[in-house]
């Protein structure tokens, strides 16, 4: 999200102290504090109220927290009706469930938090009340030993996230911050131990999530989470091959100075567009480019292309469309292929399910499944047509 820092200090006045030379200063916790409930209150409508601002809890930044969940909103929700979604770690103000109460409106059937500080948990499911959120979000008590999805278990379609501890130890932190403000003022950070550091650092946390999550392969998830260092995605790349988990993604974000990168796994065989993911990044990914372009003129309309893929396709595709720009396809067969049609196939395949979108240019999106051969002789099969 943009936050409007003019606006914001025109409406608030107790933000005006720290705004000096047309920008605000980030100078101790209390303008920490201060920014970030005008901001929950004027983007969100949502009150963090002062009583329940805890003294050695960590205070999330908003806009980065913001983008995450809208992030997931645009990307995860595109072809789903309603959804829970976990928020691992909740902490002391459960900023991300209310976010996602709020950018998910009627597609959240159900925001859950877990934390395993029960103090944590007290204190954010007062802030949900204060809110009138309690129909939407539930916070739940978990131990460290716990599997972090077993909330899930039962859940019809769901999406996790989880902003882990940066830090390995309290030394490891201490270090860190010195080298990152060795040119300006040390701003205080503020948290309990559990929020800033763990064992492993984000990198073990992280492992543990994706070996939880192994547990949960016959589920309908997405699981996430926000790594703050570009150091840690190699070694959880690494391990999420080693667990054979084939479909997992990266995508880099940057507010004003600082990057962070959204994890993103599955077991379903679904796949996420990341080619607005920087070059570096499209390299991590387990599955070459899910977006393949077209190389055509757009002499046909998406109606001329869906009659024409039923005429020649030995079996019906199950083809909806969308709009005038937008065509969905479910293939339960390859049924376009030479090759389908020597073997007189009727055993069924996995599923695989497609976007052809037709605007200035044609692009063929996979949406799921688990043979990149078999994407690309749709696309072959696709483009042919629009050469009819």
């Amino acid at each position: 999200m943009e936050v409007d820092y003019g606006e914001l200090i025109e409406k608030y006045e107790c933000l005006r102290k720290y705004w000096k030379n047309g920008r605000y200063v980030i100078v101790d916790h209390e303008s920490v504090v201060l920014l970030n409930q005008c901001i929950l209150l004027h983007y969100f409508c949502l009150v963090l109220p002062g009583d329940l601002v805890r003294p050695d809890n960590l205070f999330p930044r908003v806009p980065g927290r913001a983008w995450y969940v809208q992030f997931l909103h645009d990307k995860l929700l595109q072809n789903v009706d309603s959804t829970i979604l976990l928020d691992v770690g909740t902490g002391a103000y459960a900023i991300y469930a209310m976010l996602a109460a709020r950018i998910f409106k009627t597609k959240a059937t159900l925001v859950r938090g877990t934390d395993t500080d029960c103090g944590a948990v007290k204190n954010s499911q007062k802030i949900i009340e204060a809110n009138k959120l309690a129909q939407i979000i539930d916070v739940k008590h978990t131990y460290a030993s716990d599997n972090m999805f077993t909330q899930l278990s039962s859940a019809p379609y769901a999406i996790t996230m989880c902003n882990p501890p940066f830090y390995s130890s309290v030394e490891e932190m201490q270090q860190k911050r010195r080298e990152k403000y060795a040119s300006r003022t040390l701003v205080e950070l503020k948290g309990s131990s559990e929020e800033l550091y763990t064992e492993g650092g984000e990198v073990g946390f992280v492992m543990k999530m994706l070996t939880d999550s192994t547990h949960h392969r016959h589920e309908n998830i997405w699981f996430t989470c926000l790594l703050s260092r570009h150091s840690s995605l190699l070694p959880l790349i690494n391990f999420l091959k080693h667990l054979h988990i084939k479909d997992h993604y990266v995508q880099d974000f940057t507010l004003g100075q600082t990057t962070r990168w959204i994890l993103l796994w599955n077991f379903r065989g679904w796949k996420l567009d990341t080619t607005c993911a920087n070059h570096k990044l499209r390299k991590l990914q387990s599955y070459p480019a899910t977006v393949l372009p077209i190389r055509c003129k757009l002499q046909k309309s998406l109606l001329e292309i869906e009659m024409l893929l039923n005429q020649k396709t030995t079996e019906k595709l199950q083809i909806t469309l969308e709009s005038s720009e937008q065509l969905h396809i479910v293939a339960e067969f390859d049924c376009w292929s030479r090759k389908y049609r020597r073997r007189k196939m009727t055993k069924k395949s996995d599923t695989h399910i497609f976007n052809l979108r037709h605007k200035q240019s044609v692009q063929l999106m996979w949406l799921q499944g688990s043979n990149f051969e078999l994407f690309q002789s749709f696309h072959g099969f696709v483009s042919s047509l629009y050469l009819l």
